[in-house]
């Protein structure tokens, strides 16, 4: 131990807080170190131990059972007037071994992350607090884990399988579907490693050929309407392969949610346009460490593309063009026009819009045909999720209530 310096920290035992810290805290030698509490209130505490390296790099921290006359407690009592003395044990050779035994895609970058927590802290504080360190595993270099520790005591662990930055899944626990439930392993005695397992879901995904970008996110669903992972999808990557890793054994619904200039509409995985859970097509996992893997083919919304010149017959580039659905009165931004003053308004679902263009640095907006009262607008039915092209916007003069229609 003589590599690492030792700070002891009393913790009160319903509270979870620190309540007094060591006076002197020792480097360790290479068979024991010394932490002391003076001026401490009687009472029963909890003790917390943290092992840090010489640059200051955290090893271990946690709350450890005492050796009290060569039995463990897992608080220290500290006598009126008295003195308490206490044995905790250090392993500098114990650690947390395991494997993740799941299936993995060759041709998708996917990491296995490891989350160490203390048993008792976690459950007692509802998740807040516990955590004690990590670790990560590139996939496509080994499956194996080694997570050195020093302090003995009760751990659980969660894992989760990414894939980059795209994937939004909640960690599965090892043993056991919630925390509560999970296996308790301890490093200094792992007479087994930890074996993860859990299953994937892939889709491969065929871009529709139209305008505008394919942003958004696609969401797993279990039959309760409950998210249970997300990934999200960025125009231009060239990914094709969307991945659901660590999945517990459920039926589970695919729904994709758009973002506003995505050329999607928002719909579910389903025997042609699905746009209601309940006709979605289930996708059954029966057990853990099985693999699915899908083709899909979304389907594209309604579009709106057109150009926008000023009352001069100018281009009018760089200007907001934003719409209304249907009779409502809440403006929806939509998008900017290009250089040449051209626009393409994507993803709609079926239905009726207004579409106008905002004057720069003022409030006054132009509605196709050609006015400034949006009551007056003319409505752009999509039905059957229509693209239509050719509109032309030609503003309104700053202060006209009607202009000419082009």
């Amino acid at each position: 131990m003589s590599d690492y310096n030792i700070d002891g920290y009393l913790v009160h035992p319903l509270l979870r807080r620190d309540v007094a810290s060591s006076d002197l805290s020792t480097l360790g030698s290479d068979d024991h170190a010394l932490v002391r509490f003076p001026h401490v209130v009687p009472g029963d505490y909890l003790l917390r131990i943290s092992i840090r390296e010489r640059n200051n790099v955290t090893r271990d921290v946690g709350i450890v059972p005492v050796l009290i006359d060569g039995a463990e407690s897992a608080t220290l009592h500290v006598p009126t007037g008295g003195t308490s003395t206490a044995t905790i044990e250090i392993n500098t050779e114990s650690s947390i071994k395991g494997r993740y035994e799941g299936p993995i895609l060759p041709d998708v970058d996917q990491t296995l992350a490891v989350y160490l927590w203390e048993a008792d802290t976690y459950l007692d504080t509802g998740g807040d607090q516990g955590s004690i360190r990590s670790a990560t595993v590139n996939l496509g270099e080994g499956r194996d884990f080694d997570i050195p520790l020093f302090l003995d005591r009760d751990l659980i662990v969660s894992w989760a399988l990414l894939s980059q930055s795209r994937t939004a899944t909640p960690p599965l626990w090892y043993g056991g579907e919630v925390a509560m439930n999970a296996t308790r392993v301890r490093p200094t005695d792992q007479s087994e490693e930890i074996v993860l397992q859990g299953s994937l879901i892939a889709f491969d995904l065929t871009v529709p050929d139209a305008p505008g970008k394919h942003d958004g996110y696609f969401e797993l669903h279990d039959e309760s309407g409950a998210l249970a992972s997300s990934w999200r999808s960025q125009e231009g990557d060239g990914r094709t392969t969307i991945v659901f890793g660590n999945l517990q054994p459920k039926t589970y619904f695919l729904h994709y949610r758009k973002q506003p200039s995505s050329n999607l509409h928002e719909q579910w995985y389903g025997t042609g346009r699905t746009l209601d859970m309940s006709e979605a097509t289930p996708i059954d996992v029966t057990s853990p460490g099985s693999f699915e893997r899908f083709p899909w083919t979304p389907y594209v919304g309604g579009s709106i593309s057109g150009t926008v010149t000023l009352e001069t017959g100018e281009i009018a580039g760089d200007y907001w063009v934003v719409y209304l659905i249907g009779d409502s009165d809440a403006l929806e931004n939509g998008t900017r026009t290009n250089l040449d003053g051209e626009f393409t308004l994507v993803g709609f679902e079926a239905g009726s819009y207004r579409v106008g263009v905002a004057r720069r640095g003022t409030s006054q907006i132009t509605w196709y045909p050609g006015t400034t009262d949006s009551d007056e607008a003319e409505f752009i039915q999509l039905d059957d999720y229509r693209q239509i092209e050719g509109l032309h916007i030609q503003l309104v003069p700053l202060g006209a209530r009607q202009g000419q229609a082009p």
